[in-house]
Formats: structure tokens, sequence, C-alpha cells
């Protein structure tokens, strides 16, 4: 608008500095409009100078604007012409003024300079305001710089401020005192200083920091300032509190394209108030969370124009969740390793009243039911974490949680793939259908461009983000095609990594040989060749093997039987493979061992003896003295299935630290080379005098005491072959340098594994009678469903029911089990903790006997909740039915919600036909809350079965009440 009131005018003092020190070859831009954007920056211009916000609000404000090559030369001059634009542009009067000189006074303005022709109607509105009227001589020195006195004289008249005293000496002295008392030289004073010519960043922080400032008119100091009654803007800091797709307070929105929420103090109520505004710019979305200082043009609609916003100085670090330290992580910190080498993690102190976003959406129903757990810990995905206000503490964090899918083939008819590679049974399916799915998806590539369904291809990973089907809200999904790969031989490996082409690549998490994982795929092992995916983080998550290839296997060979024919020169040696199956392989006389021919098949022979002497083994039977650990390839033979390499361990391979394996090697570690050493189930580790082994990947051979009774040796899994706490007699190989085994040998085990303290409880969610292919095909039954203990709360349960079994699984039943020695599980009647309907024995169970219910490894509660509260419940160790009577309910174990963050929380219901089993571990508190107390003659309480392992609670199952 246009306003010639009396406060605009003012005389300029006749007395300036006359010096022109440089004079612009040509004036800046004035072509800029005003944009909705917090993002225009300059190329000379840093985000740390302090001028920075002032620079970047004035451009956004198109009232200060750059050059065409991009810098905005914050140290340059400032002429007078240039000034009087900017001021012109600060009272929105930046192209009212006539075009023409001729009415002008100044002698040295006039349509024919062409070097400040373009601010000619910025001067002529100026001299008609009375902001200039030039010097004594009739001229207007437009080229001349402005000094910063000057600048700051003008600006403070333009506000109002005339009635300053100019006669003392020097005569500018009240003006800078007048403007340091409106804050106009809060800033600027450490940019430039009087007698000199003011600075293009200098000027920009003095009228930034005059747009606030209270304007008089009429002698009478107003509310008005420039920035709201000229520009239009009401300025205000706030948080980006919607998306458009979620909220910080709700999972679901109902917004337009083109506009957002903000969350802010209201300037008029001083109330902190949700706002809708509606902006071009769609880069804030982007945003959720973020604290950003922004105006909007005040029309008084219930939904506002935002005019311009700039970021504040958030703070935020983005982490993969390989990088957490999930033991040592809480709901109010997060620990993590910076990088690789790291071995102290740092912390991360998050705001007790922090949200978290889970794959594109509120992770609950509302901001309280959202706080930060270390369950929400992704497998594969990142952690975004915010700090918006620069307290130290992280208050948003946006975690994308990825399920992993190999591309094995595409049903382009239902717009769907299949995963035949890292999925089993009824879950390798995934529709991917954008317009008519059930779930609304979004395909994307790894730069977050929107693609097609057609451009999926086969041999891709897919990243899938699901947001929390708990929280009330839409189900959204983002798939994202990763086309990464690596092709080429493998040539390293240990448990964490593998190399190739002489580039180390970490193991996805996600992977189907890594822990939880499933799928047909074993580890990548040494001379391994194909091509191998990667994951949304860059790492191997699953691979094809080229259709020819040598795959070194690791084994140990457990005798040899040598030809009953005189005329063949062969033997025959007996190994248990890396797969856990028995081979029976032809040594020739081509077999090299270690590299070298060694002429003949006794000559292989003696190598192989001569290598067993420097292993632990002390066999005593002839045909067990080559009993090893070793490597080796196959070929087709004349005689059958041969071998074609032996690698062994050899006097020069044995090494007394971990290190990288690689193909031609095999390395005895030789600091485990005592073989007594104890295994702790919660770090996965064999500890020994001096020395932590890392084996939670490791490949396990178990060998008998009875070197000849061949039936009882085995490749075992780590919780049967080990107990906590118990020591074993073993040898370890190919350590890797963060100590971690691709081989154990435990010396004097058993094939089968029993029950004990540390043995997971499961639940069985399903049963089904199926041809078992690793059992000759024979129908066995086959159970899925979860399992916990100490280690792993969140387990899954997959497994065939051994034949030596005396009692058939039923869903619902809560269970420990043993295994036999080919690994399928011992379901005994003795191992039953519950079955619904059954009459089930009630009480506190707890092993080993004589410890502590919160010391013990394995304690039980079977009873009733008699009590809750806001933050806790009681149970008592009995069934309690309907009008029965407590004598003592103080008499229970006491609970804590908090104490369910990190343990599977599970809900029985057989109200309906069938059995329902809901997993409700993200939303353990509200489960919890809802739980059904006694009531003395009024009520039929829930009943639960509580599981902990040394003081954690690691199972909650809430039966049905009225089983």
């Amino acid at each position: 608008m246009r306003n010639t009131k009396r406060f605009l005018s003012l005389v300029l003092a006749v007395a300036m500095i006359a010096t022109c020190i440089f004079t612009a070859a040509y004036a800046e831009d004035t072509t800029a409009t005003t944009t909705t954007t917090g993002t225009t920056s300059f190329t000379d211009v840093a985000d740390t100078a302090s001028y920075a916000t002032a620079v970047k609000t004035l451009s956004l404000m198109s009232i200060l604007n750059g050059y065409p090559d991009g810098t905005f030369r914050p140290d340059q001059n400032v002429t007078r012409a240039e000034f009087t634009a900017m001021l012109m542009r600060t009272l929105n009067y930046g192209s009212v003024g006539s075009t023409s000189a001729s009415g002008l006074p100044f002698s040295d303005v006039d349509d024919n300079n062409t070097d400040i022709n373009w601010a000619i109607p910025n001067i002529n509105t100026a001299y008609s305001m009375g902001i200039i009227n030039g010097y004594e001589d009739g001229t207007f020195r437009p080229s001349d710089n402005v000094a910063y006195e000057e600048a700051v004289k003008m600006i403070v008249c333009t506000l109002g401020y005339t009635d300053i005293d100019v006669s003392g000496t020097p005569w500018y002295g009240q003006y800078l005192s007048q403007a340091n008392k409106l804050g106009i030289t809060k800033y600027a004073s450490s940019l430039g200083q009087a007698e000199t010519p003011a600075s293009r960043s200098c000027i920009a922080q003095m009228l930034y920091d005059s747009l606030e400032v209270r304007i008089i008119e009429q002698d009478t100091l107003t509310e008005k300032t420039i920035l709201t009654d000229y520009l239009g803007y009401i300025k205000n800091v706030g948080t980006i509190a919607s998306d458009g797709v979620t909220s910080m307070t709700s999972p679901d929105v109902n917004l337009r394209d083109d506009e957002i929420q903000i969350y802010a103090k209201e300037p008029d109520s001083g109330n902190y108030e949700t706002y809708t505004y509606r902006t071009t710019d769609t880069s804030l979305k982007q945003y959720l969370g973020y604290e950003i200082e922004y105006y909007y043009k005040n029309d008084g609609g219930s939904i506002r124009t935002l005019g311009l916003y700039v970021l504040r100085d958030n703070r935020d670090l983005e982490i993969t969740s390989d990088m957490v330290e999930y033991d040592t992580t809480t709901a109010t910190q997060i620990r993590y390793y910076k990088t690789d080498a790291d071995k102290t993690s740092t912390q991360l102190t998050l705001d007790n009243q922090n949200v978290v976003i889970y794959n594109g959406k509120l992770y609950g129903r509302d901001a309280a039911s959202s706080r930060f757990n270390p369950s929400m810990i992704p497998t594969v995905g990142t952690i975004t974490l915010l700090d918006s206000n620069g307290d130290g503490k992280y208050d948003l964090l946006n975690i994308k949680d990825y399920e992993i899918y190999y591309v094995s083939t595409k049903v382009s008819a239902e717009y769907s793939i299949v995963d035949d590679v890292t999925r089993t049974g009824e879950d390798k399916s995934l529709v991917l259908d954008v317009d008519n799915g059930s779930i609304p998806t979004t395909i994307v590539n790894t730069s977050g461009a929107t693609v097609s369904y057609s451009s999926i291809g086969t041999g891709n990973i897919i990243c899938l983000a699901r947001s929390n089907a708990g929280n009330g809200g839409e189900v959204i999904q983002t798939a994202v095609v990763v086309t990464d790969s690596v092709s080429g031989t493998v040539n390293g490996v240990d448990a964490e990594s593998m190399t190739i082409n002489g580039k180390k690549y970490k193991f996805s998490q996600g992977a189907p040989w890594m822990e939880g994982g499933s799928g047909t795929l074993e580890m990548p092992v040494v001379q391994d060749s194909g091509t191998y995916c990667l994951d949304i983080n860059g790492d191997v998550v699953a691979y094809k093997k080229d259709a020819v290839t040598e795959n070194v296997s690791y084994g140990y060979i457990m005798g040899y039987a040598e030809s009953s024919d005189s005329f063949d020169d062969t033997i025959t040696l007996r190994i248990l493979n890396q797969n856990g199956q028995e081979e029976y392989l032809v040594v020739t006389k081509s077999t090299r061992v270690n590299g070298k021919d060694m002429g003949s098949v006794n000559g292989v022979l003696d190598a192989l003896m001569d290598t067993a002497n420097l292993q632990n083994t002390d066999p005593e039977n002839s045909n067990v003295d080559v009993q090893q650990v070793v490597k080796y390839t196959t070929k087709n033979s004349s005689s059958g299935r041969a071998v074609d390499k032996i690698i062994t361990v050899t006097d020069d391979t044995i090494t007394n630290s971990g290190k990288e394996t690689t193909v031609d090697t095999l390395y005895y570690f030789t600091p485990a080379a005592s073989g007594s050493m104890t295994y702790t189930s919660s770090s996965k580790q064999l500890k020994g005098t001096g020395v932590n082994i890392n084996i939670g990947s490791s490949i396990i051979f178990v060998v008998p005491s009875d070197r000849d009774s061949f039936d009882d040796y085995a490749k075992n899994s780590l919780a049967v072959t080990f107990k906590n706490n118990q020591e074993y007699y073993v040898e370890v190989y190919d350590v890797s340098n963060t100590n971690s085994a691709k081989i154990v040998v435990c010396y004097g085990g058993n094939a089968s594994g029993e029950v004990d303290s540390s043995s997971p409880v499961n639940v069985v969610t399903d049963v089904r009678s199926e041809s078992n292919p690793a059992n000759n095909n024979q129908n066995m039954l086959y159970v899925e469903g979860y399992s916990s203990s100490y280690s792993t709360p969140k387990g899954t349960l997959e497994s065939w029911i051994s034949n030596e079994s005396d009692l058939s699984p039923v869903k619902g039943d809560i269970f420990r089990a043993g295994t036999d020695k080919e690994g399928d599980m011992k379901y005994m009647s003795e191992d039953l903790i519950y079955r619904l309907g059954d009459d089930n024995r009630y009480g506190t169970f707890i092993e080993p006997a004589g410890e502590s219910f919160d010391d013990a490894e394995y304690a039980v509660i079977l009873g009733s909740v008699i009590a809750t509260d806001e933050t806790s419940f009681t149970i008592r160790d009995e069934r309690v039915g309907k009008g029965d009577v407590i004598d003592n309910p103080n008499d229970a174990q006491i609970f804590n919600f908090s104490e369910f963050s990190g343990a599977r929380v599970l809900r029985y219901d057989n109200s309906g036909a069938e059995l329902q089993i809901t997993d409700l571990s993200s939303e353990y508190e509200g489960a919890l809350k809802g739980l059904t107390t006694y009531q003395e003659g009024a009520t039929n309480p829930s009943k639960v079965l509580l599981y902990m392992s040394q003081g954690r609670v690691r199972l909650l199952c809430i039966l049905d009440k009225d089983e």
C-alpha cells in the first residue's frame, strides 16, 4: 500500500563523506519475486555467518537481491542509489515511482545516465516522500558509497524517529544512540562503523533488525511495524506439525496437497495452537518436526497463506540400524557406533516427550503412545533423530523399518512379486498395486523418485516400509526398489562381512543367513562367484550364484576308508559338511592339499594325518586319525564325486590374533587352543583367559567322546550346543579381526539337545503335517509361532517335531523343548508349560532350584491379575475365579509396565471358532492397562503366563480369562 505519512519525512545531513571506495559495475538484480521457500542461498554466504539469516530473509522478501552469478558479495560496499532501492523495497514501494528523472532536482540524475537508470523509480519515490533531499550543491551522488552513519540515519528517520538533535559532534551521534536503543545496530555494529562505507552484509543486518521496530506516527509510538503494516507479514516461530500424510499428534490428517500445519505460540494470545497454512513450496512437507521462523500474510482467513520461511538451527542425525548398540539402548537414550572401527559407543539423549514417526505415520494413536522404546529399532533401516530446539535432546525420531523381498518372479496380472530366496512358507508374495491395492502403496527408487511396477526387475531387492497397523490410522507402505549389486568372486568372509573384488561389504541384518533370518540361502563362502544384491543401506542381503562356480565348503573329516579293489588307487573320506549332511568323497592322486600335488592318494592321506596333529583331536582308532576341520572343493571323477582341493591348518597359518579369512588358508585361533572356554548366552560368546570369541553366526560341529560313533557327529545350532555359564572343550577357526569365529568344534558334546534353564519358551500359533525333505520326505508335524529367551525375547519358532516326541503340539501350547540328533524338536509332555483347556498347574516355577525369582535363568508365573494401575499390575500365582476370596491380596508379584518394553506380549482369544493369538508387543502399555483385575465376588480376572530370565521380562501371554 502507498503511504506518505509525516513520519517518513526526513532531511539528509549535508556534510557527508565524499570519497567513493568502489562503484558497482552493474546494479544488483531486481527481478526476484517473493517466494515461499526457505532454501534461497548464495554461494558466498555461509550458513554459519552472523548475517546469514538476515540475508536469506530479506532475499526471500525480495528486499535485497543477489547478482546473476549467484553471489551476494557481503563485503562489497553499497551505493547511495542501491541503498535507496533497498529502503524503498523494505516499504514495499520498490517499483511505484516514475521511470523519468525529469521531476528530480538533482543535477547528476538524468535519463541519460545509464549507470543508474534502474534506480530512478526508487529515487523518485524516496524524494516525493521526503526521504532524500540531496546535497547543498544540488547533487544526489547516486554512485557514491553510502556511509554507515548515513544508512543508520535514513533507517531511523524512516521509522519516524525524527526528533533527533544533530547540533553535537559528530552530527550523527544521537542517531547511532537511537538506533542502538531500537536494536537496529545490535548486530550490525560488528559489521561496520561510522565514517566508513557500509557493506552489503551490514546493510542487510540493519534492515532485517528494523522490520519489527514499532513505528512513530505524528509523534505517537504505534504498534505498527514495517513487517506487518507495509510488507503485510506476521512473523512467528513454530514447528511443522503435519506433512499432509501424518502429524505429530494423530496418525491421519486431512490436508490438501498445498497445505501444511504449524504448531506455534500465537502472537496475539500467547497460546500454543496449530493452524493450517497454504503454501506453494511442497518441500516443507519433508521437514515434519522441524522448527522454522516463518512469515504469513495477515489476510484474516481460517487457512493462512504462508509467505516465506527460514529453517532454524535444527540438529538432525541419521544412523543405520546396524550402528545401534541394542543392549544399552533404553527409552531415553540410544547408544551407537559412529564407524565400524569404533570400540566405544556414543550416547544420544532423547527428550522425555519424544515422538516417533514410523514408516511415514505417527507410531501410535497419539503423541503419548508414540514414545520411543528399543523394540522399535529396525532390523534393516534407519533412525533419523531431530533436535528441533537445540537443547541437546532429540524430540522427533523418524524410523524407517524395512522388510526385505528378493524379486524371484513377477506376477504382472496381480501387480505382485514372489520371493523364493529370503522367505519361506506363505509369506513369499507381495502385492504392489499402487491404484487398487488394499494398502495405499508408493513405489520409489533409492533416490526417492516415484517409479512404476513395470520398472521392477527379477533380482531386484524390495525394501518395504509399512506403517504401524496398531495406531488406528490408515496403513500406508512404501516399496523402495534397490537395483544395486556387485558381481565377482568372494575372496574373504567373516561372521559380519565378505570381501569381493577387493572391497568389503557388510552382511545385511535382513539376510537369510543372519540371526532371525529365513529362506534358502546359506552364508556366502570363499570362492563363491555370483551377483550379490545390496539392501537400501548398501549391505549384502541376497545373491544369485553363477551357473559355474567352485564352491569352497567347510567340513569336518570324520574318517576314511580304503578301496577294497587292489587296482583302485583311491580312498574315501567321510565328511560332515557345513550344512550338517554327511558326504562320502573320493580322494584321487590328483587331489591337491594346500595347493600342492601330493602325487598319490597315500600322499594325500599322509598330509591329512600330519595336519590332524596340529588340532586337538587325539584320535585313537587308525581310521579316524585324519579327523580335523578343513576347507574343500569337489569335482566329478570316474570313481564318483571326488575331492578336488583340500585346505588344512598348517604351521604357517596359525595366528595369535583374528584376521579376515581368505580362500586358500584355514586359521586356527591359538588364544583358544587350551580348549576350555565358558559360554555366555547374553553376548553369544565363548570366554577364555584374556579372550572373548563371538559365535552368534558360527558353524558349530559337535564331535562325540566316542570318535567311532559316527551317528553322533552333528552340525548343531548355538542354542542346542551351548548353555549359559557352562564350560566346554572347543576349538575355533577362521576368527575375524572382530573376534567372530566362522567354525567352532565342540568336543565331547552330544548331538541331541536337552531342556535346561536356558531353553527358550515357545508359543505355538500353527501346526501342520508336511513332507520333510531332510528326513526322506516322511510326513512330520511342523510348528510355527513365537520363541522367547534371555538373549532373543522376540524370536521366531519354526521347527519339525521329532518322532521321538511323546506329545503332539496344538495351537496355543506354551512349552520348552530339546532336540534330537537331527536337530528336530523333541516335544515332551514334561516340558509343556501351558495348554488351553487343560488342568494346568498354576504357580511360580524357578530354575535352577534355589535361585531367587529376579536372578533365576528360568522363572515363570502362571496365575491371575488381581490389581492394576496406570504404571503397574500385580499377579497372584493361582487361578482366581468368580466369587473366590483372596485372603491376602498383597501376597503377589508386582510388575511395572516399563519392564515389558523389550518383551514379547501376546493375547489369547478363544471366543470365536478358532483360537486367535495376537502380538501386542508394539502397544504393550495399552494391553496391560486393559487387563481385567480381581474384584471380590464380582469378576473373573485375566489369567497370565509370565516368563523372566535373569531379572528381565521376556514373555507375557494374556490368556483367555474364561478358559
